[in-house]
């Protein structure tokens, strides 16, 4: 009787193995958290000129990578809530703009961080 039940989990477990598989979610590009401390117009020309240098590159935001974008405002007591909400989202880097941003996420739990001062 133990080796039946045994052998009926088994095969269950192999007929639903597919299921499981197909219902996780792979990632088709890399993905880039932005962490920025002033406000979407004012960190515009920061951006624009990232993504131009990441054209230049061969990688265009939508079809070889994606951009998730997240604004301060200049509020700097948001940069750790804004920073852990990347983290969750699980990027591949995280682009900050300015020093204190970099050190603010560094609060949080980044696989890595990138860097780049203006």
């Amino acid at each position: 009787m133990r080796r039946r039940e045994f052998v009926t989990l088994i095969g269950g477990a192999a007929a639903a193995w597919p299921l499981v598989t197909r219902a996780q979610t792979v990632r088709q590009r890399p993905l880039i958290g932005l962490l920025q401390v002033q406000s979407l117009a004012g960190s515009a020309r920061y951006t624009s000129e990232f993504l131009r240098g990441m054209a230049e590159l061969g990688y265009v935001e939508g079809r070889d990578i994606d951009l998730e974008r997240r604004y301060a405002a200049g509020d700097l007591n948001r940069l750790p809530v804004l920073a852990n909400e990347l983290v969750k989202l699980k990027p591949d880097v995280i682009l900050t703009s300015t020093t204190l941003a970099h050190v603010n996420g560094l609060h949080c739990r980044a696989i890595r961080c990138l860097h780049r001062s203006m």
